[in-house]
């Protein structure tokens, strides 16, 4: 045999040598054969290889529509982008399963999936919070319609968690304004703080910082908005007083109070 023929035999037999070893994944993902795809994304499923059991549970999507065990692969492939921490497709993939297959007993579990991804989505409270609002809104409705269920008191945890996220949120981008001294940002900004979030524990630190920052605000106005402004801080800081008798503030906004209405007085004596 001459040399190049002996080359292209030994070229033909590692072909056919890696020909032979291809994974058996590949073999299975391309088989055809349902009942085998099952089989194997189950496994892969249980040795937790998620790429693989979505894959093969991803071909079975369409051929097994309408089949005994349609509801368990699609469930499973919802589960698969979890676990990988594709949180928007799990999300999609738990919603649609749960319109998919009302009647399910997988159905409030899928309806809860639906509001933790979005709670795994939810970013660091200095973020955007979309996610968190939306996590939020999935828990609420989770509530409304399982209201026995024993995931409620998980559910109600994971929604205070979200809530007191946002809570920061707020205290921090009114507090930010207050340190740039821009007074009214920041009154809006805590006023729609306590609104919001009523029960707060920050609640007598706010109104505290809304006396300050309006006495701050009428202090540093020009002279013909000092009246007005001095007026609207010593309503704020009166409220204060009303609802704090005991707070270590109190010494502070009594003589902030003091000053106002000293400067109101001289204000009105000069005709303003």
């Amino acid at each position: 045999m001459s040399r190049i023929v002996f080359q292209v035999f030994m070229a033909f037999m590692v072909l056919g040598s890696i020909a032979s070893c291809k994974p058996e994944f590949e073999k299975i993902l391309n088989s055809g054969n349902s009942d085998l795809i099952f089989e194997k994304a189950s496994a892969y499923y249980n040795d937790e290889e998620w790429f693989k059991a979505q894959q093969l549970y991803e071909k079975l999507i369409n051929s097994y529509r309408g089949k005994v065990k349609a509801e368990e692969v699609y469930f499973k492939y919802a589960y698969t982008h979890y676990y990988m921490e594709q949180f928007i497709l799990a999300k999609y993939y738990f919603k649609s399963f749960a319109k998919t297959f009302p009647n399910s007993t997988n159905r409030e579990e899928a309806d809860y999936m639906v509001g933790y991804c979005m709670y795994r989505q939810s970013p660091d409270y200095k973020l955007e919070q979309e996610s968190t609002q939306e996590a939020i809104e999935q828990f609420q409705q989770f509530a409304d319609t399982y209201p026995n269920s024993e995931r409620l008191k998980e559910v109600n945890q994971l929604m205070l968690e979200l809530r007191t996220k946002l809570e920061k949120k707020s205290f921090e981008e009114g507090y930010l304004y207050y340190k740039m001294g821009e007074y009214q940002a920041a009154t809006i900004s805590f006023e729609n703080l306590l609104r919001d979030f009523p029960e707060s524990k920050e609640v007598e630190r706010v109104r505290y910082l809304i006396v300050k920052g309006n006495y701050e605000l009428a202090r540093k106005s020009v002279i013909k908005k000092q009246k007005e402004r001095y007026e609207k801080a010593f309503e704020y800081a009166k409220l204060f007083k009303h609802k704090y008798t005991k707070s270590e503030h109190l010494t502070e906004v009594n003589t902030m109070m003091k000053k106002t209405l000293n400067k109101i007085k001289k204000l009105k004596k000069d005709g303003y």
